[in-house]
């Protein structure tokens, strides 16, 4: 007869005490990530998702800025989504697809000429996985304003980032309304939400135009 390793119950030995219950099925069969592997098993576990995802890349097609970002990266939610019990993705509403668009293009024609190609980390956020991730409570992810992201450039420092990013958000952030802010490391925010910054770090950023906001 089969004979289980000593971490694994044998069959029909009840779970010792404190072990983790059974995962969504989802969460079953992928790694727990955002990886492109992750989305697309994601996008099994209902229906309807793939369709509505098709319908967000053709959307974004339409306006000219399909190919900015890969799909999956602009429809990640919160890297603290696990341990806020979140999901990984997120499909927002129709009426929000415009305004990542519109974030989409000043990143594809302000952000990438300044510093180069960057991944997406996050874009909408429901609001209790933006409160669990200590999100502002009117926080632009929530409307789909907001994508952050990171450089790929890995010489790229962040006194280097910020006084690049803050030049071109003085230069061209308020006639397009756009929203800049800047994280820890080289995680930055941008929205086309209303022009401000925030997270700017006076000696790394001297030249900023903008009325400071959270």
């Amino acid at each position: 007869p089969a004979q289980s390793t000593p971490d694994e119950p044998a069959p029909g030995r009840p779970k010792a005490c404190g072990a983790p219950g059974p995962l969504p099925p989802w969460r079953a069969i992928t790694p727990i990530d955002q990886s492109e592997q992750g989305f697309m098993l994601w996008l099994r576990v209902e229906p309807d998702r793939a369709a509505q995802a098709q319908r967000i890349q053709a959307f974004f097609t339409a306006q000219g800025v399909g190919g900015i970002a890969p799909l999956y990266q602009i429809l990640r939610t919160a890297s603290d989504w696990q341990a806020c019990g979140g999901e990984p993705f997120a499909l927002p509403p129709q009426e929000d697809w415009p305004r990542a668009a519109r974030t989409l293009a000043w990143i594809e024609r302000r952000v990438k000429p300044a510093i180069g190609p960057v991944e997406i980390m996050s874009g909408y956020r429901e609001p209790a996985l933006n409160a669990c991730a200590e999100g502002a409570a009117e926080s632009a992810h929530l409307g789909f304003w907001a994508l952050d992201m990171e450089p790929l450039n890995p010489t790229l420092t962040r006194p280097a980032l910020m006084q690049t990013l803050c030049r071109t958000h003085k230069a061209y952030g308020q006639e397009a309304d756009i929203g800049l802010g800047f994280y820890a490391g080289v995680r930055f925010h941008v929205d086309d939400k209303r022009y401000r910054h925030w997270g700017f770090d006076p000696v790394a950023a001297p030249a900023s135009a903008a009325t400071p906001a959270p």
